[in-house]
């Protein structure tokens, strides 16, 4: 494999965001409440946050199945199956990378 990284000014990342499907592989900063919301506004084909436009029958039914079952263990093993489906399909090009805030001054000591 063979990656060719390309870092984007702001401005250019967010208009490439914006007009969608100009990506293939892109670090996120964000974490989400639960996995049912990570894995419905990532890769969910109507989602509004589905960036790589991806647009998988399967996949979305499988999210749809998690969503509708109340049993937690049954629901633990839904999205588990779909989690092993984007493994497997490779559909889940995504780095993760963690934001971090330091407030810090140099004058303040001990």
């Amino acid at each position: 494999m063979n990656l060719r990284l390309r870092v984007q000014p702001d401005a250019a990342g967010v208009a490439r965001l914006l007009h969608r499907c100009q990506f293939d592989m892109m670090a996120m900063g964000a974490l989400f409440a639960d996995v049912d919301s990570y894995l419905h506004a990532t890769y969910y084909s109507r989602s509004g946050t589905n960036y790589q436009c991806l647009n998988d029958p399967k996949l979305d039914g499988m999210i749809e199945a998690q969503r509708r079952e109340p049993d937690p263990a049954k629901r633990r093993e839904l999205v588990r199956q779909a989690s092993r489906y984007i493994n497997e399909n490779a559909i889940g090009l995504a780095l993760y990378s963690p934001f971090t805030h330091q407030a810090w001054q140099p004058y303040v000591k001990n």
